[in-house]
């Protein structure tokens, strides 16, 4: 993971006592731009969360520190995500968390007997720092 991704960061919850290990429930990443075209400073965040996980704001907080990662430390100007059309509630958390809709590519995806399209969806640094003051403002 560590040749391919900028940041690649393991989701955990605390152990129930200190004799256990975490608990993984996911995994969220930030793909590694190739060196001829890093001075674009965007990148692409992938998240994965276990399906007995999902709806409990673990994909949320997980987000919401690699966007606070990307534009405090890792020097990007853009970062992007993308959903199949299928993960309705992904497209609304995205847009929750201030992505923008940027495109569609349509029937991209062929899924359970059905063309799903992909949904594009991105993020500037200005719209990042702008969102966290108003969240700080109230």
């Amino acid at each position: 993971m560590s040749q391919e991704t900028l940041l690649g960061v393991v989701i955990c919850l605390p152990p129930p006592d200190a004799h256990f290990q975490p608990i993984p429930v996911g995994c969220i990443d930030l793909d590694r731009l190739k060196p001829d075209v890093a001075h674009h400073r965007h990148a692409d965040i992938g998240v994965q969360i276990l399906k007995p996980y999902h709806g409990q704001g673990y994909g949320s907080e997980a987000i919401r520190w690699v966007l606070q990662w990307a534009f405090q430390s890792g020097g990007l100007h853009r970062v992007g995500v993308r959903a199949f059309s299928y993960n309705e509630g992904a497209v609304r958390l995205y847009e929750r968390l201030g992505f923008k809709r940027e495109g569609v590519s349509r029937e991209y995806l062929w899924f359970q007997g059905k063309w799903w399209d992909d949904v594009q969806l991105g993020m500037l640094e200005c719209e990042w720092r702008e969102m966290n003051e108003k969240t700080r403002m109230q």
